[in-house]
């Protein structure tokens, strides 16, 4: 993510200073709905991500409408979390389903989040279907991912007191 805050840095430092507590956590919780509403239509996502964070809209993190000037600027930091999304969420591996990168960014919006329980739209999009739906979901992303990364017979019998079992999901 440091290239992706670089470049949209350079491109309006003053703008994203004045929202720097809530911008990433806002375009990332953006990002985490549209990926959910438009499935794998990516580039239709990337387009609702640039109109919700430059849109008149009610619910907006403190400074905000100071960043509605700069639209050029949010329009590049979005290009670039969706140019870098993908691998960054996956580690790396390719992916062609969209929607699978939901909940990592759900996760990373709540994460970078200074106040998410006062962020309408990290609270709406990332806090509540974690804390309604996530468990189960993330629990066989978390459970698929060990399976794509380790070994079949990992972890390797332990010489403790403690029985290594097998991941077997």
């Amino acid at each position: 993510m440091p290239q992706i805050v670089d470049a949209a840095a350079a491109a309006g430092e003053v703008a994203l200073t004045v929202a720097a507590g809530h911008f990433w956590c806002e375009l990332l919780a953006q990002t985490a709905d549209a990926l959910r509403e438009y499935g794998d239509q990516y580039d239709r996502a990337q387009q609702a991500v640039v109109s919700a964070l430059t849109g008149l809209a009610e619910k907006r993190p403190d400074g905000w409408t100071v960043l509605l000037q700069e639209a050029d600027v949010i329009k590049r930091a979005v290009e670039l979390v969706f140019e870098y999304l993908p691998s960054l969420a996956t580690g790396g591996l390719l992916t062609a389903d969209a929607s699978s990168l939901v909940w990592p960014v759900r996760l990373l919006a709540v994460l970078m989040c200074r106040e998410p329980r006062r962020h309408p739209a990290v609270l709406e999009y990332c806090v509540k279907p974690i804390t309604e739906h996530g468990p189960a979901e993330i629990r066989e992303h978390v459970k698929d991912r060990l399976r794509e990364a380790f070994p079949p017979h990992w972890p390797p019998p332990s010489t403790g007191s403690v029985m290594a079992v097998p991941f077997a999901g």
